[in-house]
Protein backbone atom coordinates (compact mmCIF):
# COMPACT_ATOMS: atom_id res chain seq x y z
CA UNK A 1 0.00 0.00 0.00
CA UNK A 2 1.51 3.48 -1.08
CA UNK A 3 1.41 6.75 1.13
CA UNK A 4 -1.37 8.22 -0.48
CA UNK A 5 -3.28 4.48 0.23
CA UNK A 6 -2.28 4.40 3.75
CA UNK A 7 -3.37 8.48 4.64
CA UNK A 8 -7.01 7.34 2.82
CA UNK A 9 -7.56 4.69 5.42
CA UNK A 10 -6.43 6.79 8.50
CA UNK A 11 -3.11 4.47 9.00
CA UNK A 12 -0.88 7.27 9.16
CA UNK A 13 -0.80 9.50 12.39
CA UNK A 14 1.83 11.78 13.10
CA UNK A 15 1.28 11.89 16.66
CA UNK A 16 1.77 8.33 17.02
CA UNK A 17 5.40 8.76 16.41
CA UNK A 18 5.72 11.85 17.92
CA UNK A 19 8.65 11.60 20.57
CA UNK A 20 10.27 14.46 21.79
CA UNK A 21 14.10 13.21 22.41
CA UNK A 22 15.36 16.16 24.40
CA UNK A 23 16.69 15.28 27.67
CA UNK A 24 15.68 18.74 29.69
CA UNK A 25 12.26 18.25 28.27
CA UNK A 26 12.10 14.69 29.86
CA UNK A 27 13.82 16.53 33.01
CA UNK A 28 11.28 18.94 33.21
CA UNK A 29 8.29 16.87 32.59
CA UNK A 30 9.90 14.50 35.31
CA UNK A 31 9.54 17.66 37.40
CA UNK A 32 6.07 18.82 37.02
CA UNK A 33 5.08 15.58 37.50
CA UNK A 34 6.52 15.16 40.80
CA UNK A 35 5.84 18.24 42.40
CA UNK A 36 2.02 17.07 41.11
CA UNK A 37 2.30 13.65 42.70
CA UNK A 38 4.31 15.08 45.88
CA UNK A 39 3.67 18.65 46.65
CA UNK A 40 0.43 19.58 44.36
CA UNK A 41 -2.26 17.17 45.05
CA UNK A 42 -1.81 16.58 49.03
CA UNK A 43 -2.81 19.98 49.11
CA UNK A 44 -5.91 20.16 47.41
CA UNK A 45 -9.24 18.88 48.63
CA UNK A 46 -11.58 16.74 46.92
CA UNK A 47 -13.61 19.16 45.07
CA UNK A 48 -10.67 21.82 44.15
CA UNK A 49 -8.52 18.29 42.71
CA UNK A 50 -12.04 18.28 41.02
CA UNK A 51 -11.37 21.50 39.97
CA UNK A 52 -7.89 21.93 39.54
CA UNK A 53 -8.34 18.08 37.12
CA UNK A 54 -11.06 20.54 34.88
CA UNK A 55 -8.69 23.04 34.56
CA UNK A 56 -5.95 20.85 33.71
CA UNK A 57 -8.23 19.20 30.63
CA UNK A 58 -8.54 22.42 29.32
CA UNK A 59 -5.52 24.00 28.96
CA UNK A 60 -4.54 20.28 27.28
CA UNK A 61 -7.01 20.79 24.52
CA UNK A 62 -5.62 24.36 23.55
CA UNK A 63 -2.24 22.48 23.36
CA UNK A 64 -3.84 19.96 21.21
CA UNK A 65 -5.14 23.16 18.97
CA UNK A 66 -1.65 24.54 19.12
CA UNK A 67 -0.05 21.59 18.03
CA UNK A 68 -2.63 20.47 15.49
CA UNK A 69 -2.27 24.12 13.87
CA UNK A 70 1.34 24.38 14.49
CA UNK A 71 1.34 20.95 12.28
CA UNK A 72 -0.86 22.58 9.25
CA UNK A 73 1.35 24.88 9.15
CA UNK A 74 4.86 23.09 8.96
CA UNK A 75 2.83 21.24 5.98
CA UNK A 76 2.06 23.92 4.20
CA UNK A 77 5.17 24.95 4.26
CA UNK A 78 6.74 21.57 3.24
CA UNK A 79 4.60 21.87 0.58
CA UNK A 80 5.50 25.31 -1.18
CA UNK A 81 9.19 24.42 -0.67
CA UNK A 82 8.73 21.07 -2.64
CA UNK A 83 6.87 23.49 -4.99
CA UNK A 84 9.89 25.88 -5.11
CA UNK A 85 12.45 22.89 -5.55
CA UNK A 86 10.53 21.24 -8.31
CA UNK A 87 9.39 24.77 -10.34
CA UNK A 88 13.28 25.40 -10.27
CA UNK A 89 12.76 28.80 -8.73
Amino acid sequence: MGLLDELFYGNINPLDKMKVADEEYGNISEKIADEKDNWLYPLLTEENFMRYDELESLDNKTVEYEVKQSFKEGFKLGVMLMIEVLSGE
